[in-house]
Order: structure tokens, then C-alpha cells, then sequence
């Protein structure tokens, strides 16, 4: 009988242990109460949800090495046109908001899910001086700006990163790049994805993950 109870309390205890793995690996997917059924993040381009390039490794074409491209790269409605609105993918503070060499114009928002959980995004290559400043609290949906082709890129496109850090993010790497298909859900009306497109056109070659600069000024 005592041995059985020990198998029953060791069993019990695995199956807490991996509930507790699955909660942490999907906490972006808890239950979004705006919304029941869907993502707690919001698309950040909310009139075209084409990818021209997923997260993951990849050649570069400036370069010629196999490096990771650190988020995804989302097309404009109609291709090398800027002007496509641009918007914050969960409610959060700005930590930077300015022009940079590879980025070009670029917001950053920390997102705090929880505590010793956040999450940071980054809004790339956006065509005119972003929208919001830096210290600004911002809601879901709040306009960052609009999409473009500044700084290291070959075509207008929007580069969306979402970085997890168990600390507050700062402006440098302290943060780990994930996909950011794990926090947002690609709109399904419009869903149309290629790495390459049919012209061999890749919008943003250039791979900013570790080469960016860090200073916060």
C-alpha cells in the first residue's frame, strides 16, 4: 500500500512538473480577455499580414554568412510603397524611440506580462520619425509610426522583433529574440507567405540582431 501511495504522489508531482513547463512555454497564449480565442499580442500592421521573411536562420546577402534573422519582416499592401500605419502590439512603455544606422527609424516597448516575465518589441525601418517618444505609455493599437525602408534594408518593409527577458529589457541585447508567431497570430484573410517572393526579392537581408548598436541616447 506504501508503495503504491509513493507511486501516486511521485506521479502527481510529474505531471505538475510538466504542467508547469507547458504554462511557461506558452504564456503568450493564455487567455486574451479583450478578445476570448485569440493572441494576447495585436498584428502590428494592420492592412497587410504578408511575410516576406520568417524568423530564423538565413543567408545574408550582404555578407554571405548563415545568421539569424531575429523577427519578421512584413510587406506592405502594395509593394515598395511606405505609408502603411504601423501599431504598438500590446500596451507598454516606449524605451526607444529614434533613427539608427541598420534599424533605421526604430521604437522599442517593454512589456511587463508578468512578474519577471517581459517581452520586448521592435518596430523597424519605419518611414518617417516614429509617432510616440520615448518614456510614452502606450496602448494596444497605439500608431508607432509608419512603414518604410530606412536604414540597411533593399525594399519598404515593416521588421517586427519580440525578445523575452525575465528582467526589464534595456536598448541594448539583454534580451533573447524569439518568433514573434508565438505571440501574434498571423491574420488569416490575408495570409500570404513567402521567405522569397516570386522576383527573388528579399526585403531586408540585413541582419541586425547582435551588430546593432546599444547605446539608448
Amino acid at each position: 500500500m506504501k508503495m503504491k501511495k509513493k507511486k501516486l504522489i511521485a506521479s502527481i508531482l510529474s505531471i505538475a512538473s510538466i504542467l508547469t513547463v507547458i504554462s511557461s512555454a506558452h504564456a503568450h497564449m493564455e487567455p486574451n480577455k479583450e478578445d476570448p480565442g485569440t493572441f494576447l499580442f495585436k498584428w502590428p500592421v494592420p492592412d497587410s499580414s504578408k511575410i516576406n521573411s520568417d524568423f530564423g536562420y538565413r543567408t545574408d546577402p550582404f555578407t554571405g554568412k548563415r545568421v539569424l534573422h531575429a523577427g519578421l519582416d512584413i510587406a506592405p499592401v502594395e509593394r515598395g510603397v511606405s505609408g502603411d500605419k504601423v501599431v504598438a502590439a500590446y500596451r507598454g512603455t516606449v524605451v526607444r524611440s529614434e533613427e539608427s544606422s541598420s534599424y533605421g527609424n526604430v521604437v522599442y516597448i517593454n512589456h511587463e506580462l508578468r512578474r519577471n516575465d517581459w517581452v520586448q518589441t521592435r518596430y523597424a525601418h519605419l518611414s518617417k520619425k516614429p509617432s510616440v517618444k520615448k518614456k510614452e505609455e502606450v496602448s494596444k493599437g497605439t500608431k508607432v509610426g509608419v512603414m518604410g525602408d530606412t536604414g540597411q534594408v533593399t525594399g519598404v518593409h515593416l521588421h517586427f522583433e519580440t525578445r523575452e527577458s525575465s528582467k526589464e529589457p534595456d536598448t541594448s541585447n539583454n534580451s533573447d529574440p524569439v518568433d514573434p508567431l508565438n505571440y501574434v497570430e498571423q491574420p488569416r484573410s490575408l495570409d500570404v507567405r513567402s521567405t522569397v517572393d516570386e522576383d527573388g526579392f528579399v526585403p531586408n537581408p540585413y541582419n541586425e540582431q547582435y551588430s546593432e548598436e546599444t547605446s539608448d541616447q
